[in-house]
């Protein structure tokens, strides 16, 4: 988290550092854009680093909770798109982040750690919701199944109880003949 303090202070960030974050608020906040700055030798030209510090690194403590609490599961197709070219470039290579700061390392990988997880989630979606569907399938068989066992059970009983009546009649039919036998 300290990284993160360090990295708010930062005056003129470096390339890596602008890409880093122009990637951190295009999944973090993308109805936010950027202001392009004045001064257009300025590393910042488009404005992602400062918008990163006014509303991502403003609270830095906040902003690793919300990178833990990022809702991974509701990412547009669409900027997964945009951001992927993004990380092939050099300046986000894994050597030229490092080397700009070991705080951005981090931030790299969350970065690369939710396209992989957008990709998977492309291949597991459509087998979560099969087995979404399959659950629901199964909850109405197994709820008929109970029902089926329940009829089941009540029509054991009653045959064990007509089982037992027959057993008992035939004893005492069975008493009967050995009595009328013997008058």
């Amino acid at each position: 988290m300290n990284n993160f303090y360090e990295l708010r202070g930062i005056a003129r960030p470096s390339p890596s550092a602008v890409a880093c974050f122009k990637l951190v608020c295009m999944l973090m906040c993308p109805k936010d854009r950027p202001k392009k700055n004045a001064d257009q030798e300025h590393p910042d030209k488009e404005g992602w680093f400062k918008l990163a510090v006014d509303i991502l690194l403003k609270n830095p403590k906040k902003f690793l909770t919300d990178l833990i609490d990022f809702d991974k599961d509701n990412m547009q197709d669409s900027t997964i798109q945009k951001i992927k070219p993004l990380m092939e470039e050099e300046v986000m290579s894994e050597a030229k982040v490092k080397n700009a700061s070991s705080a951005l390392v981090s931030v790299r990988i969350w970065i690369e750690a939710m396209i992989i997880y957008h990709e998977t989630l492309k291949i597991v979606g459509p087998m979560r919701e099969t087995a979404r569907v399959m659950t629901e399938k199964l909850s109405v068989v197994m709820t008929a199944l109970g029902e089926k066992q329940a009829q089941m059970k009540e029509i054991q009983d009653n045959l064990d109880l007509l089982n037992a009546n027959a057993t008992e009649l035939e004893r005492k039919a069975a008493e009967l003949v050995e009595n009328l036998e013997k008058c």
